[in-house]
């Protein structure tokens, strides 16, 4: 089902230098969704934006929170800059959830590979995952090119506390097998390339799950 709700704003943090967290409440307004999803964010624009005044952006909360939560990485554009100068309290509008980079109907091994902010829709499944104690063995390959890792020292607790969870920061591929599901996302360069490298060990079609960020 995809809803259409208003809901304000109540939460914003940096993460590091270059990413912040907004968090919405979701007051009494049903909005199900399955944990990877993603919804469309429309705001009211403080500032010009050629690409107009609605945006996708990956959900990071778990789909039992009543705070609907989002990161993103700064830049110059008009959107994002209105996100990130709007009050609390300020209502937006949110439709949604789509997407398929979600978990399978059945217990599997899965195998994520996130680059950057790339980690946004990984980041709920681990916390759905971790949180409802599932039966899924989970890997994350994370990388992001000699830059700070968002979220690893919630993701290296989380470690600790999901015996079926285990992060990899050293972007080794070299050693990993076809088996299992594998779930790429990131920016659109960065996953052609590393899906090239896993079609290379012999990781068919059938066994991708991807989430293509474009940048804005």
């Amino acid at each position: 089902m995809i809803y259409n709700i208003q809901v304000p704003i109540i939460e914003r943090k940096a993460i590091n230098n270059e990413i912040v967290e907004v968090g919405f409440d979701l007051l009494n307004n049903e909005f199900a969704f399955k944990a990877g999803q993603y919804i469309k964010l429309e705001l009211n624009l403080l500032y010009d934006d050629p690409k107009g005044n609605v945006r996708e952006f990956n959900i990071i909360s778990s789909p039992t929170s009543r705070k609907l939560s989002l990161a993103f990485k700064l830049s110059d554009s008009g959107f994002k800059r209105t996100l990130c100068k709007i009050t609390k309290g300020t209502l937006v509008s949110i439709r949604g959830p789509f997407g398929n980079f979600i978990l399978p109907t059945y217990d599997a091994e899965i195998k994520m590979v996130a680059h950057g902010i790339g980690i946004t829709p990984c980041l709920s499944i681990i916390r759905y995952a971790s949180e409802m104690r599932l039966g899924y063995k989970i890997t994350l390959f994370y990388f992001n090119d000699g830059y700070e890792l968002p979220y690893i020292n919630e993701l290296r607790m989380l470690e600790k506390i999901n015996k079926r969870f285990k992060v990899d920061t050293s972007y080794s591929l070299k050693d990993a097998d076809a088996f299992g599901l594998w779930y790429v996302s990131g920016a659109r360069k960065n996953v052609r390339e590393l899906l090239n490298i896993l079609y290379k060990k012999g990781v068919r079609d059938s066994q991708f799950v991807v989430e293509e960020f474009t940048g804005y």
